[in-house]
């Protein structure tokens, strides 16, 4: 090579080095040229995360080669068709925008299975049904025929034992907190206590004490210690001396208890209206009076982080108080309303034929769908961004995102409508519930993942 060839490519090499440079630099920083709009754009990235994880995805109809969890960059900026597949599982998609210089998240991605078949796990007619705070237990009672027998299922071993209890069992009211109690009450609207620790003994509230309560509450403290009401006055029983203790209380429509004190309804005198108060620590003698409803005796009240859902049973309304540094005001009232939960200050409720989420913060109210069979229950994923919807003869799990489409797949189509018999694991992947199928009768499970 003579001298000026090798100054041609020294030359060459140095404009090459001048014009590639750049483009290097700003390739480095994420800048790619979109053909489409012939201009120079900052890229952005998707974080896909799924559970389980290792499902294969899927970007604008061509496979990537890569599974979930993972973080695809240097994405122009523009709408994207997202398909996560796993085989078993039904299909996860969802059109979402990429924005410059940005992450775009879809973390919270649960896929369940498609092929969902129901183990039974106790055959027979379910009657009552009832699942532990942590649900780690469900109790339950069985029909077959002439005899009603009664069981604890326990999700750690997923095994059931009968328990000694002969009772003409009408419903399971509620657990103790430390979950060792259960109340219950008899067709004859006897009051029972069911002491889950000495051998499932039974304690007859009625028959001890000779009183016939309306109305029994647990104490939010103690699992011996219960509150109930008869003729609109309160009285407190204590299990461990079987003492009853009336208490100098007005009278009563409601109450509950809580770490601060009472919240209870009552009736001033010659008034029209009921009024909401707070017995503070379980004392009448310092009681803060919150606001008035009109007057019903179906009124129940329900305290959840800071909010106390006051719901009227007849007129299917619901009233949302919050508890804000000791000065509660209602926020709305809600009608039509056959059933509420909450989660995360996110209000799920329904009616008929709708279901909604009303926003506490914001207090926005969408409607998530309007079905055109009626809607039997709705209940959060303890988890997940979903929501379980029961109709008649289907139950669905619909995924709750402002994003695109819904994401929604039907599980199983029970024969008998399963409403508040079911229940999550504590792990949140499999459901049990009772219901009736095509083959049996009984107590099911159905392992969503």
């Amino acid at each position: 090579m003579t001298l000026k060839q090798r100054r041609w490519l020294y030359l060459g090499l140095i404009i090459l080095f001048f014009i590639s440079a750049p483009l290097f630099i700003i390739y480095s920083f994420g800048f790619r040229y979109n053909f489409q709009q012939q201009k120079l754009q900052k890229t952005g990235a998707l974080y896909l995360r799924t559970h389980p994880s290792g499902a294969e995805i899927i970007l604008n109809n061509k496979s990537i080669g890569i599974n979930t969890p993972n973080k695809i960059i240097n994405l122009l900026p523009g709408d994207y068709q997202i398909l996560l597949q796993k085989n078993g599982y039904f299909p996860w998609q969802k059109s979402l925008r990429i924005q410059s210089s940005l992450t775009t998240f879809a973390e919270d991605v649960y896929l369940f299975k498609n092929q969902l078949i129901p183990e039974l796990l106790t055959n027979g007619q379910i009657d009552n049904f009832s699942a532990s705070p942590t649900r780690k237990k469900i109790i339950y009672t069985v029909n077959q025929g002439k005899i009603k027998n009664t069981f604890l299922f326990y999700f750690d071993s997923f095994k059931s034992e009968q328990i000694d209890v002969t009772l003409d069992l009408k419903n399971f009211n509620n657990w103790s907190n430390d979950e060792t109690k259960i109340l219950a009450q008899t067709k004859n609207q006897h009051f029972f206590v069911i002491d889950l620790n000495n051998q499932n003994k039974v304690i007859n509230l009625w028959q001890n004490n000779n009183l016939i309560f309306d109305y029994l509450s647990w104490d939010d403290q103690s699992s011996n210690i219960l509150w109930g009401l008869i003729n609109q006055k309160l009285y407190k029983i204590d299990l461990l001396t079987n003492q009853v203790e009336k208490i100098d209380s007005p009278k009563i429509f409601n109450f509950l208890p809580a770490t601060e004190g009472f919240y209870y309804i009552f009736q001033k005198p010659n008034s029209t209206n009921l009024t909401v108060a707070l017995a503070k620590y379980k004392k009448f003698d310092e009681v803060k009076e919150i606001s008035e409803l009109p007057f019903n005796k179906t009124f129940q009240i329900k305290k959840i982080a800071d909010w106390l859902f006051i719901y009227n049973s007849e007129e299917l309304t619901l009233y949302l108080l919050k508890l804000n540094n000791q000065q509660p005001l209602f926020y709305n009232v809600l009608k039509s309303v056959n059933g509420y939960a909450l989660k995360n200050n996110n209000l799920l409720y329904w009616n008929d034929f709708e279901y909604f989420i009303y926003n506490l913060d914001n207090q926005n109210n969408q409607l998530i769908e309007r079905l055109s069979t009626p809607i039997s229950q709705v209940f959060w994923h303890p988890e997940a961004n979903y929501l379980l919807v029961e109709t008649a003869n289907s139950l669905k799990i619909i995924e709750i995102d402002d994003r695109d489409q819904k994401n929604s797949y039907e599980l199983i189509k029970p024969e008998q409508l399963i409403m508040d018999k079911i229940t999550f694991s504590p792990n949140n992947e499999i459901i049990v519930f009772a219901t009736k199928t095509a083959e049996a009768e009984g107590l099911f499970s159905l392992n969503l993942q």
